[in-house]
């Protein structure tokens, strides 16, 4: 995820500041829905806990990053407008019923394609970058 401030200068032009990059890690349903939801560029908001990676690399250099470790990510509703759908787990489920010849309430076609590994855990690490912009676009 990357964070730059932005200020307008004497004239009521927007600048850039400097740009801040953090990794942020989620796992499980929050990772599998992040997935399907958020994209590059998408302004995004994310709570979690905050702290500093360091590594070794393999030629010995000491390598430090902002991890957040995220319990929520959402959509930046600042700067965009968003429209709920089902979860991808909730969906995987109404797919079942369905297959199993329960009734269940049709709602539209799912948006996105299932994994092919949808019947499995999911501990996946994602990573979003996202961008703050001055101005909603519509």
């Amino acid at each position: 995820m990357a964070t730059t401030d932005r200020y307008r200068d004497a004239n009521g032009n927007w600048v850039d500041g400097g740009t801040d990059w953090f990794t942020v890690k989620t796992w499980g349903n929050l990772a599998e829905n992040a997935l399907y939801s958020l994209h590059k560029g998408d302004p995004i908001i994310a709570s979690g806990k905050l702290r500093m990676e360091t590594w070794t690399t393999a030629e010995g250099a000491e390598r430090c990053a902002m991890v957040l470790t995220a319990s929520a990510v959402g959509h930046d509703l600042n700067l965009c407008t968003v429209m709920r759908r089902p979860s991808v787990q909730q969906e995987k489920r109404r797919m079942q019923d369905t297959d199993n010849g329960d009734s269940v309430k049709s709602s539209s076609s799912s948006p996105y394609e299932m994994a092919p590994e949808a019947d499995e855990e999911i501990a996946t690490e994602s990573t979003v970058t996202a961008s703050r912009e001055s101005e909603p676009v519509f």
